[in-house]
């Protein structure tokens, strides 16, 4: 062995019993910064008027400058200390223990630093940590002989770092902890993904905005086994748990295409009527989530109906009685969150009234208080039922902020109303602020840092990843100035601390509930017009003509099972066993082409299904509807997909009958009623 180099030797630290004349000060032998006095640090002289913070760390390795980066701990490790009070237990040589019984021991020379138990798997000695965190109960800690430990953090520290206790030599040593106001750990938002890999743009993403929360789209989405797959290497790439969102309301907002089971949505539901449905629903979307890590469902809709159509809501609503939506709202949100997924009312303070959709332009909701008190009910119910979160909604409220600030950056709607009247104790969700009534007047960032100002808890940025990084940047600058005060950062983490206790049990995904579908969707159909066409039909040889929409065209908005050519064959194979004479036809939605085949078979048949698909908002829809309706009036039967207010199109003799939405099984319980 080759002789060591000329110079004093390095002493090693003894950590033992504090000096009395020194209390506070660094306990490390000389050696360190002249005086024995602890170095400066940013955290030490904060500057005047703050408290000074204590940095639990060793002595500086051999060959390496004072400062060293290896030689910051957690975050969590960094406590204010009591001048009065020692740092360390007062008896002599007190060595930091190992938390808990089943920690491997230390190596016996006490040099060699702890090295992972290769027949554990890594996630029993490392579990993910929380919000905040780098670690989720434990932090590296103090040094003994050389040799870093665990530091075992106790109390409510993983629950937003409110408070904390170190575990020394058998004791509870109760400190105060510090804000846990770490900007490069954990922010407030939900961001969505590009695609459905873990790939290095996403991980990169997430640890550059330190983004909570992930918002899964249909783009994130091929199967369930994929998705299962997503979440846990996001989670283990990243060294935390995540917030898994989705939206995955039934009916008309669907992101799986296969794998899990397509309910029918809020419309049919309500029409049901039954809350023993709408709490079976719920659970039933909670097992299927929950087998594939998806811990947050942003639903159910609790907007309340007004008497006129409704763009962005009408099929997603349980409909316009209060008392009703109250009552199924609350049962879908129990049977929910009771299996370990947390669920999300909205949107707050109710847009069942508004006549534009949000997504495309700010709504104006124009009513009094008195009757914004009808709108506000299911959300009382949901507060009262343990709703773990709620999401506000982009639209202006006269009545409730005569500022007419949208409710997303109103203060008076989301601190006043929410938490103040209602009691509110959970995470304010915004809706997404990349939509359109939001971007015509502000840029992104600004309104994330706006609608936190307002009272939310946590923002979503679903597209545009540069106004992710933006949205983040401003955040901590906003930290930073006192714009956003530490206690209100604080209390925000803290509430998504909350979301994650949602822990939803892994396991094999269950099968798709096709039997509690149908049977929803069954109850749910109804005669809109008794016109001409008598139903059910009686079919003998007759020619029929079916009116398909081309499903292609609208593709990139809406989720079809099996994709947006699969609906057609299904039904083509269902009515193959009617006696009749078929044609089939597709019928455009959005595109300009012309509606002459279908209205040429029309003519021809002796009978014709024209399945429509929302002709209030989609103009192809809309051109073929008037030229049947103008051709064929009196042997035309409408079956309305989307929108059951299209009924106020048709002439009193066309026949009409709806569903309340166009998943597979409201298709098939709107054939066996056409002909039982």
């Amino acid at each position: 062995m080759g002789r060591p180099p000329p110079g004093p030797r390095p002493r090693r630290p003894r950590l033992g019993r504090p000096r009395p004349a020194g209390r506070g000060q660094d306990p490390r032998p000389p050696g360190g910064p002249a005086g024995g006095q602890p170095r400066a640090d940013p955290a030490l002289h904060p500057g005047p008027g703050r408290e000074p913070q204590v940095r639990l760390r060793p002595a500086d390795p051999p060959g390496q400058p004072p400062g060293h980066p290896e030689q910051l701990h957690h975050p969590l490790a960094r406590r204010r200390a009591d001048p009065q009070q020692p740092l360390l237990p007062d008896r002599p040589h007190a060595p930091l223990l190992h938390p808990g019984p089943a920690r491997p021991q230390a190596h016996r020379d006490g040099d060699a630093p702890h090295r992972p138990d290769p027949e554990r798997p890594a996630q029993a000695q490392h579990p993910l940590p929380r919000l905040g965190q780098r670690g989720r109960h434990r932090a590296q800690g103090d040094l003994v002989r050389g040799r870093l430990l665990p530091l075992q953090l106790r109390g409510p520290a993983h629950r937003g770092g409110l408070g904390a206790g170190l575990r020394l030599h058998g004791l509870q040593l109760r400190l105060r902890a510090l804000p846990p106001v770490q900007m490069n750990d954990t922010t407030p938002l939900m961001v969505g993904l590009e695609g459905p890999r873990a790939d290095r743009k996403a991980v990169h993403l997430l640890k550059e905005t330190g983004a909570a929360s992930v918002l899964l789209l249909a783009r994130n989405i091929e199967s369930p086994a994929q998705v299962r797959g997503l979440t846990r290497e996001l989670e283990q790439r990243l060294g935390r748990r995540l917030i898994f969102a989705i939206d995955h309301e039934g009916g008309w907002v669907l992101r799986f295409m296969s794998g899990l089971t397509a309910f029918p949505g809020n419309a049919a539901l309500g029409k049901a009527g039954d809350p023993a449905l709408a709490r079976k629903t719920g659970q039933r979307m909670a097992e299927e989530l929950g087998a594939i890590g998806i811990n947050l469902n942003l639903a159910p809709v609790l907007d309340v109906l007004g008497p006129k159509y409704n763009p962005g809501i009408h099929i997603r609503s349980f409909g316009q009685d209060p008392a009703l939506v109250s009552r199924m709202g609350a049962a879908f949100i129990c049977g929910q969150q009771g299996h370990r997924v947390a669920a999300c009312a909205k949107h707050f303070p109710g847009k069942g009234a508004a006549r534009k959709d949000a997504h495309l332009t700010l709504p104006l909701i124009p009513c009094s208080k008195r009757e914004m008190s009808r709108h506000l009910a299911p959300f009382k119910a949901a507060v009262k039922a343990g709703v773990a979160s709620i999401m506000s909604s982009h639209a202006v409220y006269p009545a409730l902020d005569p500022s007419k600030a949208p409710s997303t950056f109103s203060k008076p709607i989301i601190t006043g109303l929410l938490r103040g009247s209602l009691g509110f104790k959970g995470a304010a969700i915004s809706d997404d602020l990349c939509m359109g009534a939001v971007t015509e007047s502000r840029s992104i960032p600004e309104a994330a840092l706006d609608a936190y100002l307002a009272g939310h808890d946590l923002l979503i940025i679903a597209h545009v990843p540069e106004a992710m990084f933006e949205t983040a940047e401003l955040l901590k600058t906003a930290v930073a100035d006192g714009r956003i005060a530490a206690r209100r950062w604080r209390e925000s983490l803290a509430r998504l601390e909350g979301l994650l206790e949602f822990h939803p049990k892994s396991g094999p995904s269950p099968k798709p509930d096709e039997a509690l579908a149908l049977k929803v969707a069954r109850m749910a159909v109804e005669v809109a017009n008794k016109g001409a066409v008598p139903l059910p039909l009686l079919l003998q040889g007759q020619k029929v003509a079916v009116l398909w929409p081309s499903f292609k065209e609208v593709r990139e908005r809406f989720t079809f099972e099996g994709g947006p050519e699969a609906p057609l064959k299904r039904l083509k194979a269902r009515l193959s066993r009617w006696p009749a004479k078929l044609s089939f036809v597709p019928t455009p939605i959005v595109s300009e082409a012309s509606a002459k085949a279908a209205l040429e078979a029309a003519k021809k048949a002796d009978i014709t299904l024209f399945f429509c698909f929302e002709a209030m908002r989609f103009p192809g829809q809309k051109r073929a509807l008037d030229a049947l309706q103008k051709a064929v009036p009196e042997r035309l039967v409408a079956c309305l997909l989307r929108n059951p207010w299209d009924r106020e199109l048709l002439k009193s003799c066309v026949t009409a009958i709806h569903a309340y939405g166009y998943r597979d099984c409201q298709v098939k319980a709107l054939l066996e009623a056409i002909r039982q």
